[in-house]
């Protein structure tokens, strides 16, 4: 049975994907000194010895089978208890050109938009609350580089929003608490307890012998441990991945790029928690004299999973694949140990014309994804006409929506 929004659940309720019940653009000048600036980094930082940490798997690890020749794709509506919206307030103060990074609490909605170089605070009903500080170089400022990002502490107290050079601490409702330098290259960073941060470079820590990928710092002056051997050691292999760090309640999760395997990262070591197999196929060995061709072919027409959402029961994996894939998603119920393979082209929901990759987690069974409005508008006539729409519910999508309007969060 396919239930959608009420009128409430649509104004109060946020964007649910919910599982409760089945289940670059950068200017030159920054891309310029963000080169300048690593070449300095490592030729005039001295080299370390070797700290790595070899990843344990033990009975905690679970351990996902998908069989890619026999795919038993359910319908994903089917797991799907109901989908409601957002529609992110439009005003001179809050335009949005590209949600690079979306994060949620309790009663928060936080949006990255690298592209215009802002970061901005809504609350659930999608009402615009305010900028959390702005571009510059003064203290609390940023940058708004390819290299901004925003996390939580790990008690959600504090926003941290990391950028070259540089990560910066605010309260939820954006006063500027305390800034510190770093001397560090990153891509992706996430806080652990103590202080602690968790990083990862696809390059590799330059002054480390093995350069690791994931790097964990006691403080942003004291590194800690790494691991995971960059592929990129000899400059071969460009190809970076979508995400690595994902952070649910208390755990902070690492996928190692391209592998489908996910470890949960401690302050002083890695534990192998989730392992996605697919029958069929081999495991990709790539090297450090591996290069960008090879390395594509390796991934041709082959599937893998490199973003996890941890639910309160249930795990949802994506799956990617180099050419069109209809069955994108895999959910493992962590009750029953039954994995679910869904397939988006047998839904029967059309509210699933708009569903992509989820882009956060909202609570404990809600995934969240972000479409552009111009999508949004192009597909009206389309899902107007599909015999299941709920015309009450579109008609609250649809009004006062513009091309010129924010985002919409489903």
């Amino acid at each position: 049975m396919i239930l959608v929004p009420t009128l409430m659940q649509t104004v109060v309720k946020v964007f649910n994907i919910n599982y409760q019940s089945f289940f670059m653009k950068q200017s030159y000048n920054t891309l310029l000194c963000t080169m300048l600036c690593g070449l300095i980094f490592v030729c005039c930082s001295p080299r370390k010895k070797e700290a790595t940490v070899t990843p344990t798997s033990d009975s905690a690890t679970t351990i996902v089978t998908v069989d890619v020749q026999n795919y038993p794709a359910i319908p994903y509506d089917s797991v799907i208890d109901h989908i409601s919206f957002v529609k992110l307030e439009s005003n001179d103060d809050c335009l949005i050109a590209e949600i690079s990074q979306l994060l949620c609490t309790d009663s928060l909605i936080f949006v990255v938009d690298r592209k215009a170089k802002n970061v901005l605070s809504f609350d659930k009903r999608g009402k615009f609350l305010r900028k959390i500080s702005r571009v510059g170089q003064g203290p609390g400022e940023y940058y708004g580089s390819i290299l901004c990002n925003l996390c939580l502490s790990p008690m959600g107290e504090e926003l941290i929003l990391s950028d070259f050079g540089k990560i910066c601490h605010y309260t939820l409702d954006g006063r500027f608490l305390k800034e510190e330098r770093v001397n560090w290259n990153y891509e992706d960073i996430e806080m652990l307890d103590d202080g602690m941060l968790c990083t990862f470079w696809m390059s590799g820590n330059p002054i480390q012998d093995d350069k690791p990928m994931l790097n964990i710092y006691k403080n942003v002056d004291e590194w800690h441990y790494g691991a995971f051997p960059s592929y990129t050691q000899k400059g071969q292999v460009q190809l970076s991945p979508g995400s690595t760090l994902h952070r649910f309640d208390d755990c902070v999760y690492f996928c190692n790029p391209f592998s489908s395997t996910f470890y949960e990262v401690t302050p002083d070591d890695l534990k192998e928690r989730f392992r996605v197999v697919f029958k069929g196929q081999e495991e990709i060995q790539p090297t450090e004299n591996t290069d960008y061709k090879q390395f594509r072919s390796m991934l041709q027409n082959r599937i893998y999973s490199e973003k996890l959402f941890v639910l309160k029961d249930k795990v949802v994996f994506d799956l990617r694949k180099s050419e069109s894939f209809g069955a994108p998603f895999v959910i493992h119920s962590l009750n029953t140990g039954k994995t679910y393979c869904c397939d988006l082209e047998k839904t029967q929901n059309p509210m699933f014309v708009y569903h992509h990759v989820p882009d956060a987690r909202d609570g404990d069974h809600n995934l969240v994804v972000a479409r552009q409005v111009v999508e949004v508008m192009n597909k009206k006539q389309w899902i107007y006409s599909h015999p299941n729409a709920d015309k009450q519910v579109l008609d609250q999508l649809y009004d006062g929506l513009t091309e010129e309007s924010n985002p919409v969060l489903f």
